[in-house]
């Protein structure tokens, strides 16, 4: 008899996914630790992600120093910190490392045959820092699209986001150029609308 698992952890607050398979085990108790270590690497992970939420958005700004201290407790009683030192994945193992990234952009990044594991923390470790810092350039290009919004007059800027809408899939081509021939059939020469009243 032989033991296999496939392990799934998906951070709603990140939308990320990890995937671990751990491969033919001979017998339960080492089925058993090599689970626990797979799990030990999945809430790891998903510790960090919770204390990014945490500081690197406005999340909390509302709150006094002391419903911080306290909401961050919450957090970390669903996901503590684990140390990752001392894994055992066996033999064969696969990890699948997959982040949503603005604008619909997917990314999965795969671990395997792994033989030692002596360095698959850092290798895990680089993996998440390339998907690091893919996501730190997308959002960036999102901010910096935000940016330039804000440079624009509202009639300009309800036209330009209704043509966004269509590249992050949220319209279709045929409801933006019927509201965009609208929008222009109500305008007059000088920039000034037309305003509809009902009969």
């Amino acid at each position: 008899m032989k033991y296999k698992a496939l392990l799934s952890r998906y951070l709603t607050m990140a939308d990320e996914n990890i995937q671990i398979v751990i491969n033919d085990t001979d017998d339960f108790i080492s089925f058993r630790d090599r689970v626990y270590s797979a799990l030990r690497v999945c809430d790891r992970r998903a510790n960090i992600q919770m204390y990014r939420l945490f500081e690197d958005t406005e999340l909390t700004d509302s709150l006094s120093a002391e419903e911080f201290a306290k909401a961050e407790y919450a957090a970390s009683i669903m996901y503590p910190y684990v140390n990752t030192e001392n894994i055992n994945l066996g033999e064969n193992t696969a990890i699948e490392f997959s982040k949503n990234m603005a604008s619909g952009e997917v990314v999965k990044l795969f671990l395997h045959e792994v033989d030692t594991y002596e360095d698959i923390e850092k290798a895990i470790e680089n993996i998440y820092k390339l998907i690091d810092d893919r996501l730190v350039e997308t959002n960036s290009r999102e901010l910096e699209c935000m940016e330039y919004f804000k440079t624009l007059p509202m009639e300009l800027k309800v036209k330009v986001c209704m043509i966004m809408d269509i590249l992050y899939g949220r319209n279709t081509i045929d409801n933006v150029v019927s509201r965009l021939q609208e929008e222009n059939s109500n305008e007059l020469p000088n920039g000034v609308y037309i305003k509809r009243t009902e009969e």
